[in-house]
């Protein structure tokens, strides 16, 4: 019956493997085949979710291992690894699917912890999106070392993915030298994949690209080490060389090929590149030239087959936007197979960035209609269109929707929603919301000050002026202009300096 269990294991059928264990209840199993079971387990494609414990986990694989698990329990009248790889592999097995507490009891147990059974535990810790566990996973490692037990390259990854997270550049380096000291740097693609990631991170942009020229030999970097690279370049804002670097990638004939992230990425740097464009004399040559890379970048992802996937086409829109060309953001979005609140925002501030004010506020009328959900981001930018065009009933609208989201709360919202009111000569309606503020800024204040000057209504902007010196925030000089400006346009100029 074992020999069975295993060919099945072996074969991808764990679930028939299971089966014919269920019926055998009392059929006590070698630990080989208990390890033939577990590695089958490990087979399953894990989803990747942020639980309660931060940890990565899936549902199929967690319930499988348990089952596995309660197996070993119910056969053996008080299980013991000692000796036997079956803790270790029950160990990195439970981390590995977020059932943290059942493998921190079994490693617990272990009389000899090997470096399998640790970085399972580091590892898991420092999948985790918290601070807290990856801070635990740097703890934990002090205790391997105390515990005499060698990090291996797997551990280092672990490592400088909790440092990564932390933006701890001191301990970072203190595991590269070790990784270094241990050989497992120059040799290892998966361990400086994870150095460069790390160090980009941390903004140590020249030891990323130490790791990447120079540690690396060309034949080990993978599509991994080159988006890392490119990613870190678009994190110091150096998006002129990742850029170049995307160029080189495709100059070299190497045979990693762009995958959806790096083309993603590669399309953020050329829209960030395109928005700093527009701040230098030569913005106009500059931004051709960001169109002219957005639309070769677009061609590559048409060649490599991603001009279809939704990630892809949302950055996609973004960039022709930055760039200036509606007509080709329009184009993706329109063709756009899934349209989540990431590419409903992209299209709206691509509309408010070029001002057309118009056309948003006609696409914030079809995410009504499809009932698309709406957040705080897409609701600001509705609210910019709102302002633009001084549409009161668009703005009524928004106003209603941020309330049904529950973003009334939102303080740089609530703000943004004076304002409109203001733009849109609805003083009353902004002087209800401003009531409402749950922390009025100064920009609230200079907000709902402008608001009543455009209006006419001087006497009042005076007295809310006097209203906020009565606060305790400080006014800045946008309120000092607001205040001689109200102060002119009442002929009381020379009284203006009462309010300074």
């Amino acid at each position: 019956m074992e020999r069975l269990v295993q060919t099945l294991c072996k074969q991808g059928h764990l679930h028939q493997a299971l089966h014919i264990l269920s019926h055998h209840c009392g059929t006590h199993l070698s630990d080989a085949t208990y390890l033939c079971l577990l590695k089958a387990c490990n087979t399953i494609p894990r989803t990747r979710s942020r639980g309660n414990h931060g940890h990565g986990n899936s549902t199929v694989a967690q319930e499988l291992t348990h089952r596995i698990y309660a197996h070993i329990q119910n056969h053996r009248s008080k299980p013991s690894f000692n000796g036997s790889p079956l803790g270790d592999y029950l160990v990195m097995s439970l981390a590995r699917c977020g059932s943290m507490e059942s493998a921190l009891g079994i490693f617990g147990s272990l009389s000899e912890r090997s470096v399998f059974s640790w970085t399972a535990i580091i590892t898991a810790y420092s999948d985790s999106c918290t601070k807290s566990d990856n801070a635990l996973a740097l703890r934990m490692y002090d205790c391997m070392v105390m515990d005499n037990v060698w990090p291996n390259g797997f551990t280092f990854v672990a490592l400088f993915r909790a440092c990564t997270c932390l933006r701890d550049l001191m301990h970072g380096q203190t595991f590269h030298v070790q990784a270094h000291e241990q050989g497992l740097v120059s040799d290892n693609a998966f361990v400086c994949n994870a150095l460069i990631t790390m160090y980009g991170k941390c903004g140590a942009i020249i030891e990323a690209e130490k790791i990447f020229y120079i540690s690396m030999v060309p034949t080990q970097r993978d599509i991994v080490s080159w988006t890392a690279m490119l990613s870190a370049y678009v994190d110091d804002d150096l998006v002129e060389e990742a850029l170049h670097l995307y160029m080189h990638m495709m100059e070299e004939n190497c045979s990693a090929k762009p995958d959806r992230a790096m083309l993603s990425m590669a399309l953020v740097a050329c829209r960030m590149l395109a928005e700093k464009s527009m701040t230098t004399i030569h913005s106009s040559s500059k931004g051709k030239m960001c169109l002219e890379i957005g639309r070769a970048l677009h061609s590559h992802a048409h060649q490599e087959g991603f001009s279809s996937d939704p990630f892809v086409q949302t950055n996609l829109v973004s960039m022709y936007a930055e760039c200036g060309s509606i007509l080709d953001a329009e184009s993706v979005f329109l063709v756009l197979t899934q349209r989540d609140p990431v590419a409903w925002t992209a299209m709206l501030a691509a509309y408010v960035w070029q001002c057309e004010g118009h056309k948003a506020l006609q696409l914030y009328e079809r995410i009504r209609i499809e009932k698309a959900s709406l957040d705080d981001v897409m609701l600001m930018y509705i609210l910019q269109a709102c302002s633009d065009r001084r549409d009161l009933t668009a703005c009524n609208a928004a106003h209603f929707d941020i309330v049904c989201g529950g973003y009334d709360d939102n303080p740089s919202i609530a703000s943004t929603l004076v304002h409109t009111y203001g733009h849109c000569s609805s003083i009353a309606d902004a002087r209800d919301v401003f009531r409402r503020h749950p922390k009025p800024d100064i920009i609230a204040w200079n907000t709902f000050i402008s608001g009543h000057i455009e209006e006419g209504n001087i006497s009042s902007s005076l007295e809310l002026f006097k209203d906020l010196s009565r606060t305790s925030i400080q006014p800045d000089g946008v309120t000092f202009v607001l205040i001689i400006s109200a102060c002119r346009r009442a002929g009381l100029l020379g009284e203006a300096v009462e309010y300074l």
